[in-house]
């Protein structure tokens, strides 16, 4: 059994809710900010399962309010591919060494952070095959490391919605995903009632870090906290990838 032992409880919720914050403001970000972190905490096939969980209930929330703004065409566009990227990703998830997907996450954080940051061009990202690649990279990463959004963030940035349409139908594709990533881990034996409860315990500190981040939101200027988060992402992806790099020696 996983212990949860009063230091870890407070670290766990403590990234969780500054995880919650930033998907608040954004739309996007929880795994991102929580995963490298949680990787030192947890092994990975818990860490994804609880970020799943954390991430429907939370989406749930928002969507309550926010639903009538989601593109529904953009989410059924990328829905079936995400769903095969899903079946690959669970893949690595039971075969793939731990210290392996430590790695693969500080790396895929630090790319997506530097590639937001600068802004540049994604070859083809306005082509029509883009939903395809971007579904099936994302529903990969989104059961191997966790991490379903920088695909489809960049998907969804080069198609310039609004900030509030943009965080509706990003979070209304992370619901749909996310229920179908518990329904493949439940299968492949990678989310029990250990998940369960430790998601149950870190649920209100999500929960409570969404509601901050739209406040946040309506506060803060976007893009100073745009540049903030990402230099965040940054820092954590290094440190994920340090970490993985030392336990190797």
């Amino acid at each position: 059994m996983l212990g949860l032992d009063a230091w870890t409880l407070v670290a766990a919720a403590a990234i969780v809710l500054l995880g919650g914050t930033v998907s608040g403001v954004t739309g996007f970000g929880f795994g991102l900010v929580i995963i490298p972190i949680m990787l030192t905490i947890f092994p990975p096939t818990t860490v994804v399962a609880v970020n799943r969980v954390l991430g429907f209930v939370t989406g749930v929330v928002i969507l309550g309010q926010d639903h009538g703004h989601v593109e529904r065409g953009v989410v059924a566009r990328l829905i079936p591919w995400s769903t095969i990227g899903l079946v690959g990703g669970i893949v690595v998830l039971t075969r793939v060494d731990a210290t392996a997907i430590r790695l693969l996450a500080g790396a895929v954080v630090i790319v997506f952070a530097a590639l937001a940051t600068a802004n540049w061009p994604i070859p083809g990202i306005g082509s029509r095959y883009a939903p395809a690649v971007a579904g099936a990279a994302s529903g990969l990463l989104g059961t191997s490391i966790g991490m379903s959004g920088p695909p489809v963030v960049l998907l969804l940035t080069s198609r310039a919605m609004s900030p509030l349409v943009f965080r509706a139908t990003i979070t209304g594709y992370f619901v749909v995903l996310d229920v179908i990533a518990i329904t493949l881990l439940i299968r492949a034996g990678a989310f029990g009632w250990e998940e369960a409860r430790i998601s149950a315990v870190l649920l209100p500190f999500a929960l409570v870090g969404r509601s901050i981040g739209r406040v946040v939101g309506t506060k803060v200027e976007r893009e100073r906290f745009r540049r903030l988060t990402l230099g965040l992402l940054i820092l954590t992806g290094l440190s994920a990838v340090a970490t993985a790099l030392l336990s190797l020696r």
